[in-house]
């Protein structure tokens, strides 16, 4: 898997999120709980680790990844998902990119069903917005952890509008 090139840039990148997710996943504390995630890429051993121990601790886990044919990433996936067993795990074969990620944490009926309790979603610094009554999509603002820019991919103040900085709070 693409690892930045030192801790500190991966640090800066995460900004708490990776550490987040594994408390997200740390929930799931035995056989009552489900844990079920759609994600883009997974190859950081740290995520596929946790998802393995909420397996060892009885919890149910499925895991949707994005999938293309005769793909070098899709086969990385699939061997960093290796230990999951088959029917916990799909790749989802389209030409769109799978952008939208979510991880949803259940506790587990009687009857198996699943009673959704929590959800952590979003994608990276595009903030989140329904474009219709069943999507969730990107819209034009942007936070890359220090500014906001709304029509702007790159802010430079802490508050951008439009693409011309001296429009700036």
């Amino acid at each position: 898997p693409d690892k930045p090139p030192n801790q500190k840039i991966r640090d800066w990148l995460s900004r708490g999120l990776h550490e987040k997710i594994l408390s997200f996943i740390d929930q799931a504390e035995d056989s009552s709980w489900a844990v079920d995630m759609a994600i883009y890429q997974i190859e950081l051993p740290e995520v596929v680790e946790h998802l393995i121990e909420a397996v060892q601790r009885g919890a149910s886990v499925r895991v949707v990844y994005h999938a293309k044919s005769e793909d070098k990433q899709t086969r990385e996936i699939q061997e960093c998902l290796r230990s999951l067993h088959s029917g916990a795990k799909l790749g989802r074969k389209t030409t769109a990119i799978f952008h939208q990620k979510f991880i949803v944490l259940s506790r587990l009926n009687e009857d198996g069903s699943r009673n959704p309790l929590s959800v952590m979603t979003g994608t990276a610094n595009f903030g989140a917005r329904w474009t219709d009554a069943n999507t969730l999509g990107t819209g034009v603002i942007v936070d890359d952890g220090t500014n906001v820019g709304i029509g702007s991919l790159s802010p430079v103040a802490l508050l951008q509008v439009g693409v011309n900085p001296a429009i700036t709070a």
